[in-house]
């Protein structure tokens, strides 16, 4: 039978790959080598097909999700071992689930609390075991980024989280023995009511200064309040920012407590079965919990954009180009019409771990655990080993990707590898995590109609996106002419060796090595460099005639750069060294010697009669 379902289950994967990835909604592009499986159509569990549940959760292959009594039967005893799916951009397809999952969490009773295993508990004087724990952060991207796992978010947002507690009885004093001769007294207590107050989130603050609040959901760092209960959906308004900030939710949990003062007064009856009420009040029993994370709102704040080439001038042929600085950041890829230009950057989605397991205690002391009871689907991005990769649409375009740079080095954390996870992570796939690999700084594209008005980079995360504008790059350099000069030295009927010369405007030499990356191209099509003194020296086969030429790096991202320049190099079949001219002359000087020297004694010889005796 497991046979059988991974056969379905892979003939669903072809099939939705070949539909054309219908269900994850327009413009959410993939590639062939990250075909996704997001077709939503109707199935045992909120709407999602069973390979759709298995990319999103990555569960162990012996592993059944048990949601709820409707995920039964043989979709239940599936063994989740799909391959794990990667996108070329951030993708919604999992929001609805997220959506249907929290709504599914059932808070225990009055003496009863239910809590995932990463939960933070809290006490007070009746209430136990209350918690409020982030269920789902929407939109976030949690990132493997430069040896750091990191969360960034939108700027404005919904978290959604949970919240239960359980309350015991409280306890009276123990009534002391009487003494007819003195007034005693003792405490009876009774619960009268409790309550979620209120739920907030907060953003900068630490716990402490929270819970030294009286009303914490009142504080200027507020950002969104919800409605208290046991599922509080939370939206939020927030700034972009380039550093982490903490997020913190926020729940107040109150229980009223009745305290009646009992005494007993010598002019009492000593064989009271109790005594009389003397005063009656009420204290609260409060408790704040809280759940903190570090994330950072992201936007496309550092992005870059220009209309030149390499050299600094406009494209020819009548054609158009976009050059694109990205964000230190990951971010997602470049929308140009209907065309998509993936980054180095790929997404997948993975179940949160912290929600495997759920525990529910009770004031009994009893204590019972499930598995998978309900399930939040995080959004992650760590970068592929496809680097950057154009997605064309079905009736195709001119787009092109010309140019792509790489530099700054960047580690991937060991925490990339989840559990059950198998995704391409960048980098030499022979080692093992965390290992290094070069981000992409630069992307040139080219097109018929490409302007700032159509070209759009989009971030890691759902939304946050940026049309291109004029706005100056981070360097902005300063670029000189060069002068290259070619010069024949010697040849041969199938050789040239040819002196190479490449100065500036000021005539200063143009080293090309380690910090100008820019070549000579021979007519050979090879590539040679320069020393430091601008000089190079090299024999070319076949080419007696020839054009040189001087390409610069990319001048984008440095502070100096140099235009391109050429030289043509010619070497005469008759004049091809000293020696053979000096052997053409002498050759040509014994082959007239039968001429010369009869013309020479008759121009004597007729210049006799003119002598003078």
């Amino acid at each position: 039978m497991a046979g059988l379902f991974r056969l379905s289950v892979l003939g669903v994967f072809l099939l939705l790959l070949f539909s054309g990835i219908a269900g994850i909604g327009a413009g959410e592009n993939v590639t062939a080598e990250n075909a996704t499986v997001g077709n939503l159509t109707e199935s045992p569990q909120h709407g999602y097909n069973t390979s759709v549940i298995q990319a999103g959760l990555s569960l162990d292959p012996d592993t059944n999700y048990r949601a709820n009594a409707n995920f039964s039967g043989n979709v239940a005893a599936a063994r989740v071992d799909a391959t794990d799916v990667t996108y070329g951009q951030p993708v919604s397809t999992y929001e609805h689930w997220n959506q249907e999952e929290h709504a599914e969490f059932t808070a225990g009773g009055e003496d009863t609390s239910r809590y995932p295993q990463q939960a933070t508990l809290y006490d007070g004087r009746i209430i136990h075991d209350a918690h409020i724990t982030r269920f789902t952060h929407t939109a976030s991207t949690i990132a493997y980024y430069d040896n750091q796992t990191v969360r960034y978010s939108a700027p404005n947002g919904t978290v959604r989280g949970v919240v239960d507690y359980r309350v015991t009885e409280p306890t009276d004093d123990e009534r002391p023995r009487v003494d007819v001769d003195r007034y005693d007294t003792y405490n009876e207590r009774s619960l009268i009511g409790h309550s979620i107050e209120s739920v907030c989130l907060i953003r900068e603050e630490k716990r402490s200064q929270i819970t030294t609040d009286d009303d914490p959901c009142n504080s200027i760092w507020t950002i969104g309040t919800g409605s208290p209960g046991p599922r509080p959906d939370i939206e939020y308004e927030d700034t972009p920012r380039r550093s982490a900030t903490n997020y913190t939710l926020v729940a107040v949990i109150e229980a009223d407590i009745e305290i009646r003062v009992r005494q007993f007064r010598p002019s009492d009856d000593e064989y009271a079965e109790s005594w009389p009420v003397v005063d009656t009040y009420t204290i609260t029993d409060r408790v704040i919990a809280t759940d903190q994370w570090e994330t950072i709102p992201y936007e496309l704040q550092r992005t870059a954009f220009s209309q030149t080439d390499n050299s600094g001038t406009r494209y020819e042929n009548d054609r158009a180009g976009i050059y694109v600085e990205p964000p230190d950041q990951p971010w997602a890829g470049i929308v140009v019409d209907d065309t998509y230009i993936s980054s180095e950057w790929r997404f997948y989605s993975h179940r949160d771990t912290g929600w495997d397991t759920t525990i529910t205690t009770t004031n009994s002391g009893d204590t019972a655990t499930a598995e998978y009871d309900t399930v939040p689907i995080q959004q992650y991005a760590v970068p592929g080993p496809h680097g950057v990769s154009i997605q064309q649409p079905p009736e195709g375009s001119d787009i092109a990707v010309a140019d792509v740079q790489r530099g700054g080095g960047r580690t991937i954390p060991a925490a990339a590898s989840h559990e059950n996870l198998s995704v391409g992570i960048a980098g030499n796939q022979s080692q093992s995590l965390p290992r290094n690999y070069s981000r992409v700084s630069s992307v040139t594209i080219q097109g018929e109609n490409i302007g700032f008005n159509n070209v759009t980079v989009k971030g890691p995360v759902n939304g946050t996106q940026k049309r291109a504008t004029t706005a100056a790059l981070r360097f902005e350099p300063t670029r000189k002419d060069s002068n290259l000069t070619a010069r024949v030295v010697d040849t041969n009927d199938t050789h040239v060796a040819v002196e190479i010369k490449l100065i500036d405007e000021d005539g200063s030499p143009i080293p090309l090595g380690n910090t100008n990356k820019g070549v000579i191209r021979l007519p050979t099509n090879e590539t040679i460099q320069t020393n430091r003194t601008g000089y190079a020296r090299v024999v070319i086969e076949n080419y007696t005639s020839g054009t040189i030429t001087y390409e610069p790096e990319t001048w984008h991202g440095r502070t100096s750069a140099y235009k391109p320049s050429q030289a043509q190099y010619v070497a005469y079949p008759a004049l091809r060294s000293q020696e053979v001219v000096f052997e053409w002359i002498a050759g040509l000087l014994i082959g007239s010697l039968p001429i010369l020297l009869p013309w020479y004694y008759i121009r004597q010889f007729e210049n006799m009669g003119n002598w003078v005796p």
